[in-house]
């Protein structure tokens, strides 16, 4: 199941705030306090999306619902369970 395009990028930003946190700071210690709050950013932004693509599907009617519904309908020859 490939991932979506948000997601991909999420885990992009996720990584790059990784790095900007941990090792920015090593390469260039002028800027102590201006590499943690980005990496805090862009983990916030990579965050916030990753709740935009999968926050949907937590509100969504249980999927194993749907799934037996179907099962009965199969069973009973075509025939809803609401019918």
């Amino acid at each position: 199941m490939p991932a979506a395009t948000l997601t991909l990028r999420a885990f992009v930003l996720i990584n790059l705030a990784a790095l900007l946190h941990g090792l920015a700071p090593l390469l260039a210690p002028a800027g102590y306090q201006t590499w943690p709050t980005a990496g805090g950013l862009w983990w916030m932004l990579a965050f916030g999306l990753f709740l935009w693509v999968h926050a949907p599907c937590y509100g969504a009617r249980d999927p194993m619902a749907d799934w037996v519904e179907a099962m009965n309908t199969k069973r009973r020859g075509g025939r809803s369970v609401r019918e």
